[in-house]
C-alpha cells in the first residue's frame, strides 16, 4: 500500500513539474515583462522618460505598463499582438491610455530592431514622421 501512494505521489509531482507556464502554449522570446529601459525620439535620448514603463506578452495579449513607485500604484493598457516579417502588428483594446504616453496609436506597426535573448529594440514611425525607438530588458 505505500508503494502505491509513494507511486502515485512520485506521477503527480512529476505531473507537475512538466505542466505549462505559458498560456497557450511558448511564444518563444517575447513571453515575460520588459522594462523599457530608453526610448529616443528621432535617434536622440528621450531626457523626459523616467523609466518607468513596461511592456509584457503571454499569448496573444500584450500590456504596457506604466509604473507609480511612489504612490504604490500603476495604469495599464491591453491589446493584441502578432508578429511577422520583423514587424510586429498592436492594437490596443482595453484599459487607460498608457500606451499613447508612450507616443504608441491604438492601432501600430513596430518594427523589430533586435530580438535577442535578455535585450530587444522596438521602433515606430508616427504619420508625423517621428521615430521612436525603444530599448526593452527582461525584467
Amino acid at each position: 500500500m505505500k508503494r502505491i501512494i509513494y507511486l502515485t505521489s512520485l506521477l503527480f509531482a512529476m505531473l507537475f513539474m512538466v505542466g505549462c507556464t505559458h498560456n497557450d502554449g511558448d511564444i518563444g522570446p517575447w513571453w515575460g515583462q520588459w522594462k523599457v529601459e530608453k526610448i529616443e525620439l528621432n535617434g536622440e535620448p528621450d531626457a523626459n522618460y523616467k523609466g518607468d514603463f513596461f511592456f509584457r506578452w503571454q499569448s496573444s495579449v500584450i500590456s504596457v505598463v506604466r509604473s507609480y513607485p511612489n504612490s504604490h500604484s500603476s495604469s495599464i493598457s491591453y491589446g493584441n499582438w502578432s508578429e511577422h516579417d520583423g514587424m510586429m502588428d498592436v492594437e490596443f483594446k482595453e484599459g487607460g491610455l498608457v500606451y499613447e504616453q508612450l507616443g504608441l496609436d491604438k492601432v501600430c506597426r513596430l518594427n523589430i530592431i533586435k530580438r535577442d535573448g535578455r535585450e530587444k529594440i522596438l521602433e515606430y514611425k508616427k504619420d508625423d514622421k517621428t521615430v521612436y525607438t525603444y530599448y526593452l530588458k527582461t525584467w
